[in-house]
């Protein structure tokens, strides 16, 4: 990727060029954040953005990404019955955003604190609505991750 980008940029005229890895995020969503190999790619992408920078001249470099990573503990609901006797139904969405229909005698939302400890932050719908500005929302409740959480009120 870092030749090609090169190459292209020694050809004549004005350019965008938008280039694209898959690493390190499919290596963070296989082995997590943390491991060796993702180190050994952060300091491969780095040396290798370092060289390019240095070699082309009248060239602004921009590196992003298009979301995070956090390493997290997965749990199972079933093993938790007392949670699960709180719902209405399963939860939906995905993993990393889930929703909870929770039954109207159990609106406290308290027992829900034993399994996502203080690693996340859970709302009311309405609370979503007014800190997110969403027009329309067909969820009761949701749980974001702090991190999220404090992103959007920026």
């Amino acid at each position: 990727m870092f030749e090609l980008i090169q190459q292209k940029c020694s050809e004549d005229g004005k350019k965008y060029i938008y280039a694209y890895s898959e690493k390190p995020d499919a290596t963070m969503h296989r082995k997590g954040c943390r491991c060796t190999e993702v180190a050994e790619i952060m300091r491969d992408f780095e040396e290798r953005i370092k060289r390019l920078s240095e070699a082309l001249k009248d060239t602004i470099i921009f590196v992003v990404a298009d979301h995070g990573h956090l390493n997290v503990e997965n749990i199972y609901l079933q093993d938790y019955p007392d949670v699960t006797q709180c719902l209405l139904r399963n939860t939906s969405l995905e993993p990393r955003a889930v929703n909870f229909f929770i039954k109207p005698d159990k609106k406290e939302l308290n027992f829900i604190n034993k399994i996502i400890k203080n690693n996340h932050l859970i709302e009311k719908s309405e609370e979503v609505i007014d800190n997110y500005q969403v027009r329309t929302i067909s969820i009761r409740h949701q749980v974001h991750s702090k991190r999220d959480y404090y992103n959007a009120k920026k």
